[in-house]
């Protein structure tokens, strides 16, 4: 895998575009950084820095986690600055069960030298640590270029199932999907993923 895997993402998101799924901001757009308490604190690396935030403001628990991130692919140019990063804190990657996301976390793994960036969800793992016996009820419809990529993230990333867990892939083999919002969007669901991350 490594750079074609990398490659291939990469022009998948300047082809696909068809519906703002898959943005490629220019290097302009900043991204929301708040840093942990403590150098050794964990880091949430996301798309949707603005739910984890408003996550942890309304949980009602004390956690000392740390948030980067922006929406959609990162550029080249911020490899760098994200190496040391994940280095410094080994990066946690929260995001939809979406391909679009999970695109976006392959492609830091891959670009990453350190590739310390796990994956923390939305996957199987983090659904039954809240109980969840299926994200299903709580899914919606892939957007038209969502299900297009499905057939090529399957091909190009053989390993989707082992990642994701057996029922979010059968969400997502379903043309169907599971946002950020949906999960952290109710006060003890939210107290309890962060609690999970903050101390693993």
């Amino acid at each position: 895998m490594g750079q074609e895997l990398v490659e291939k993402i990469e022009g998948w998101f300047a082809n696909c575009d068809c519906d703002g799924e898959f943005a490629r901001p220019a290097r302009s757009v900043p991204y929301w950084v708040i840093p942990p308490v403590h150098n050794t604190g964990r880091l949430i690396f996301t798309t949707k820095p603005r739910v984890i935030l408003a996550a942890i403001d309304h949980a009602g628990v004390d956690v000392e986690l740390g948030v980067v991130g922006r929406y959609g692919l990162p550029n080249v140019a911020d490899i760098p600055w994200l190496t040391n990063l994940s280095r410094m804190h080994g990066l946690l990657f929260l995001g939809d069960m979406d391909p679009v996301d999970f695109m976006v976390f392959l492609w830091c793994r891959e670009s990453l030298p350190s590739k310390c960036i796990t994956y923390l969800g939305l996957k199987d793992t983090l659904l039954d640590l809240l109980g969840m016996r299926s994200a299903e009820s709580v899914s919606i419809p892939c957007t038209i270029s969502e299900q297009k990529t499905l057939a090529f993230l399957n091909d190009v990333y053989p390993g989707v199932k082992e990642v994701l867990g057996t029922q979010c892939a059968l969400i997502l083999d379903q043309g169907r999907k599971v946002e950020l919002e949906a999960i952290l969007g109710s006060k003890n669901p939210a107290a309890t993923i962060l609690r999970s991350i903050a101390f693993r």
